[in-house]
């Protein structure tokens, strides 16, 4: 069933009933089955039609004349009170209260089938601030596809489609028609929705996916972006929406597909190694020089591994070969026997240049530090490191010229490489934890190691110190562990870092209520007070167990956003009446150069934070409209700062918005002779332009941070894979200094672009999967599918009915990691969606496989058509065995499965992703392998019932694969 509404209709005027007395409950007449009760959260009214989220959450925020940020509901909440109304519905009213004096009331009435937001602020400073009103967030699933019509303030009509892509640019260019009147929706997944605001006044909806601030969410934004506040006058503003409810289609019964398994001879089979077009391997980091030769070294029967006898002094390098050969012994079946004496020219020889004594074929070694050649003949390979962690880098990049064919066979790729990196630090920032020790070292291992990253900055203020356990939290790590940690991380020649946040974001120091005296605002504390001697006893304690724990080199002592922690006056440091004569620069300086002292005199160099120490107006605002990450008062301040620094003191300057790091402080701290890094967070394109900045202005090296909470391990991956996928690009551009653009995987690549996505190597590195091989069996889905892709448009859907019966892939189809083109366009089942109601045929509520065959594991090669919240169940695999017995598995939106369009996040880490084209100038669609492990696997399955659970995700199974 297609219901349409004709945009002449009204709210009232069709079929389909309003949403009246949506929360009077059996009162009202025109009840909508699965409707939900409106809620109050994160910031605005939450709601849900037939199931489909409707509207999430809100924001007030406000800003200086200049743009700065000094008030966000989202960390200070507003106060809410609800009440039921006597003709149905609810209304909210949420007050504001915030700095410069600034108050708001907001008045939400959910009724009648109408969502109405009136919001009044006023504020009573010295001069005028600048508030953005966020009333809703739109979940763009609903809206994708759908037809629109507005009216701007200027009253021109402007009409289009919303398209299954996110629009790009500011928040004008993305939006619906601009600043608006009116504005009216058809064919959405919420029914036909009608918005419009008071005579003479505006408001936008702007396709909010791309919005670097929203990181992520997939929403389309409304309200108010900016509404200049006069000091003594109110400001009112209204947004009214009206929704008409979609008829709901008639439940389609299940689909059975009768084919039988058939069998196959590779159900299962290795990763396919990653290859350029001429059909050498893939390396990353990208080597300096490489010349790739057609020679083989196999992997079979004996391959002595030598070490010349003067390097058995470096206890780690010998280490790591004897993981590499007893790893690849198990794995390829091959003895790998470790001896010491001069290298034949057979097997595998590991030298160090610098160790003298070289092997008389080995190649020549370059001079930088760090760096290695490595040769691959027929007969033997053959590393020199400059030093032993140049052996150790050229080893990692022997682990990527395995080759393997379908039934085993293993090789070395013939090659000669002379490399080094183009970054002396390059590093990776994480966060301890409670469970932390155990993703933490697969990271080092997997992750880190692998792609050559050389130091881990440890962020390890909530540990279980000894001298002082008053404030631990439960989430704090062991020191067992953080010493396991330290240690595994040198042993794989990363320099551990401690980072330990003083001045600044020093709430560690008070949890639990402990300490609160010595805090700089005691009602706010972040800060500690600097003129008392027992903050610098309770820091310098925790420092020396640090210190015990990582012997290091360098020492981070934080130091950021120090005028952004105070939540009493927000912006005022100082806050003690004592100190405010001394000032922000005077009391910084004085704190850098105690705890430099304390540190100087341990050896150790101090690390910090740089944005204190720059102003807005610093750098050159042609590059970059105002400088962010810049915290200093003033720029008199700043440039104080900067000149009371301590010589030996390295600046981490980060700017995470793209773009942003063209506008950095390097040059400030270069000139200034202090060793300066760039930080990037998880954007591709920040990440690219912070090496680039550093190696072309002669900085020491990259941090690739991660901000994903304070108690860090593997449940990340599930919702923040982004943040950890982005060690990998780090790890390349770092490395190889290369200007090519961040890759999608796409083969053959885009000109200029890598050869591979960061998401799918960051999945094949970490993955425990085997390399065997196995039989098995597939089904063919062809008398069920109802789906076809097409290539995403600006407008419209990506998919459509297939034109003829085609057989759905196997889930093991051998694409070699490349893009599918359209000479083999996936047709699928796609299953029961609420948002299919306006967009075509309703698929079934579940589909029935009859495979009547073992296996141990089943492969299915699906998505999502539409994103729901992570962690949602979207569909159950019920398997239904011979014997009458049954096992449930869930599909989990960020586990196992995920949009068509999302290569970002969520993404699970039991997927495989599979990029598909239609055309080679179209945007790819993303298929997933997900495998899923059957519990009782000696027992004959008779049928396998694949169910849709959640209303809006439209799962789509493509092919399924058992062995």
């Amino acid at each position: 069933m297609n219901v349409r509404t004709n945009w002449a209709a009204t709210a009232g005027s069709v079929a389909a009933c309003l949403l009246s007395g949506l929360l009077a409950g059996a009162r009202a007449n025109c009840e909508i089955p699965g409707q939900s009760q409106p809620r109050w959260s994160a910031g605005g009214v939450d709601l849900s039609v037939a199931g489909v989220p409707l509207l999430a959450g809100g924001l007030v925020q406000l800003f200086t004349a200049a743009g700065a940020g000094v008030y966000s509901s989202g960390g200070s909440p507003p106060q809410v009170t609800a009440m039921a109304l006597a003709g149905g519905g609810w209304q909210y009213v949420a007050r504001y209260t915030g700095p410069q004096q600034f108050t708001a009331a907001e008045t939400v009435t959910v009724a009648a089938g109408r969502v109405t937001w009136a919001l009044t602020a006023q504020q009573n400073g010295p001069a005028p601030v600048r508030m953005e009103w966020n009333a809703a967030r739109i979940p763009a699933a609903i809206l994708v596809g759908c037809d629109y019509r507005a009216t701007n303030l200027g009253g021109v009509d402007v009409s289009g489609t919303v398209g299954y892509l996110p629009a790009s640019g500011d928040m004008l260019a993305a939006s619906l028609g601009g600043i608006v009147t009116s504005l009216a929706l058809k064919h959405t997944g919420g029914g036909y929705l009608r918005f419009s605001a008071p005579a003479g006044e505006g408001f936008l909806l702007f396709d909010a996916r791309r919005d670097v601030w929203l990181e992520g969410q997939r929403v389309f934004w409304l309200g108010v972006p900016d509404v200049t506040l006069v000091p003594g006058r109110p400001a009112r503003l209204q947004i009214e929406l009206a929704i008409t409810t979609p008829a709901i289609g008639a439940a389609v019964p299940d689909v059975s597909i009768p084919s039988p398994a058939a069998p196959v001879a590779l159900a299962k089979e290795p990763a396919p190694a990653l290859l350029d077009a001429d059909g050498n391997p893939i390396l990353i980091p990208m080597p300096k020089e490489v010349r790739f030769t057609s020679n083989r070294m196999r992997l079979r029967g004996t391959v002595p591994v030598w070490l010349p006898r003067s390097t058995r002094r470096f206890a780690r390098l010998e280490a790591a070969v004897r993981r590499l050969t007893r790893r690849w012994q198990r794995r390829y079946r091959v003895r790998m026997p470790i001896r010491w004496g001069a290298w034949s020219g057979r097997g595998i020889g590991v030298s160090v240049s610098r160790a003298g004594a070289l092997p008389t074929d080995s190649p020549a070694a370059p001079r930088e530090a760090q760096g290695y050649a490595l040769t691959v003949t027929a007969s033997g390979v053959a590393i020199t490191g400059t030093d032993e962690r140049g052996a150790w880098y050229g080893l990692q990049t022997l682990r990527q010229l395995v080759m393997r064919s379908p039934h085993g066979e293993a090789w070395l790729h013939g090659v000669e490489i002379t490399d080094w990196p183009s970054l002396a630090f390059r590093g990776a920032h994480l966060f301890v934890g409670k469970h932390a020790l155990p993703f933490h070292t697969r990271l080092i291992s997997h992750i880190f190691g692998r792609f050559k990253l050389n130091a881990l900055v440890l962020e390890c203020e909530y540990s279980r110190w000894k001298s002082h356990p008053e404030i631990r939290v439960p989430e704090a790590m062991p020191l067992r562990d953080l010493r396991a940690e330290v240690e595994f991380a040198r042993r794989r020649f990363l320099q551990p870092i401690p980072l330990i946040p003083s001045l600044s974001h020093t709430d560690w120091i008070f949890k639990n209520g402990r300490h609160l005296t010595l805090a700089e605002d005691p009602a706010s504390p972040h800060a500690y007070d600097v003129s008392d001697p027992r903050s610098y006893q309770i820091l310098f304690d925790v420092y020396r167990e640090a210190i015990g724990i990582f012997r290091p080199s360098a020492f981070h002592i934080g130091h950021d956003e120090l005028l952004s922690a105070g939540s009493s006056a927000p912006g005022a440091y100082p806050f003690r009446a004592n100190h405010r004569g001394a000032g922000t620069a005077q009391l910084f300086s004085g704190d850098v150069w105690r705890i430099d002292a304390f540190l100087r005199a341990q050896n150790i160099r101090p690390m910090m934070w740089a944005d204190m120490l720059l102003a807005p107006s610093d750098g050159n605002p042609a590059r970059y409209p105002r400088f962010p990450a810049a915290n200093a008062p003033t720029a008199a301040a700043a440039q104080e700062m900067r000149q009371n620094l301590p010589g030996d003191m390295i600046l981490d300057d980060w700017r995470y918005e793209p773009g942003s790091e063209q506008r950095n402080g390097l040059n400030l701290f270069l000139n200034s002779g202090h060793d300066a890094i760039g930080c990037s967070w998880f954007q591709p394109q920040n990440i690219r332009g912070w090496a680039l900045q550093c190696v072309r202005k002669g900085a020491l090296g990259l941090l690739q941070t991660t901000w994903a909470g304070y108690n860090s391990g593997e449940a990340l991956l599930h919702t923040q894979l982004r943040q950890f996928d982005a060690f990998v690009l780090a790890a390349e551009y770092s490395w190889s200094g290369t200007k090519l653009q961040p890759g999608d995987g796409s083969s053959p690549p885009a000109a200029g672009t890598l050869p591979w996505n960061a998401r799918d190597v960051f999945i094949r590195s970490w993955s425990r999967s085997s390399q065997s091989t196995a039989s098995g069996w597939t089904i063919n889905l062809s008398q069920g599918t109802n789906m076809q892709l097409a290539a995403p448009r600006s407008h419209g859907l990506p998919w459509s009915a297939p034109r003829t019966a085609s057989a759905a892939w196997s889930a093991r189809d051998p694409l070699d990691g490349a893009v599918v083109q359209s000479e083999k366009v996936p047709t699928g089942v796609c299953l029961r969606s609420r948002l299919e109601v306006n967009r075509g045929e309703v698929g079934p509520g579940a589909i029935v496989l009859h495979p009547n065959a073992r296996a141990g594991h089943i492969a299915l090669l699906q998505a999502c058509a539409f994103p729901s919240p992570d962690g949602t169940t979207v569909a159950t695999v019920t398997l239904s065995y011979a014997d009458g017995g049954q096992a449930e598995l869930p599909l989990r939106y960020g586990r196992e499965t995920g949009a068509l369009d999302d290569n970002g996040e969520p993404a699970g880490m039991t997927t495989a992703l599979i990029p598909w084209r239609a055309d080679a100038a179209a945007a790819p669609l993303w298929l997933r392998i997900c495998t899923l492990t059957n519990p009782q696997p000696g027992k004959r399955i008779a049928a396998i019932r694949i169910a849709a659970i959640d209303p809006v995700a439209a799962p789509v199974l493509f092919g399924i694969t058992g062995w």
